[in-house]
C-alpha cells in the first residue's frame, strides 16, 4: 500500500514539475525563480500516511509566494491527478500575477 502511495506522489510531483516547466519562460520574463520541490512525509503509517509538498518562488531574492499542498492526508489522496493539475495551473498563474 505504501508503495502505491509513493508512486502516486511521484506522479503528482512530476505533474507539478511539468506545469512549472511549461511556464518557465513566463517566470524568466518576470525574473521569478523557484527552489526545488520539497516533499515532507508528515506521517509514515499506511493508515494515516500524510505527505506535503512545497515550493518557494523568489523575485530579487525575496519570497513572493509559496505553493504548498498535501498529496495524502490521513491515508487518503487529497485530489485526483486531474484536480491537482487544474489547481497547479491556477496557483502558478497566481504566482505569475504577483511577479508583474
Amino acid at each position: 500500500m505504501i508503495e502505491d502511495k509513493k508512486q502516486f506522489e511521484k506522479e503528482i510531483i512530476q505533474l507539478f514539475q511539468n506545469e512549472l516547466m511549461i511556464s518557465e519562460n513566463n517566470f524568466k520574463a518576470r525574473n521569478i525563480k523557484f527552489k526545488s520541490t520539497e516533499l515532507e512525509i508528515v506521517k509514515k503509517n499506511n493508515e494515516d500516511y500524510t505527505s506535503e509538498v512545497r515550493i518557494y518562488f523568489l523575485k530579487n531574492d525575496e519570497i513572493i509566494g509559496v505553493i504548498e499542498f498535501f498529496i495524502f492526508y490521513d491515508g487518503h489522496p487529497e485530489a485526483t491527478k486531474t484536480e491537482f493539475r487544474k489547481w497547479f495551473i491556477e496557483e502558478i498563474d497566481h504566482i505569475l500575477k504577483k511577479g508583474n
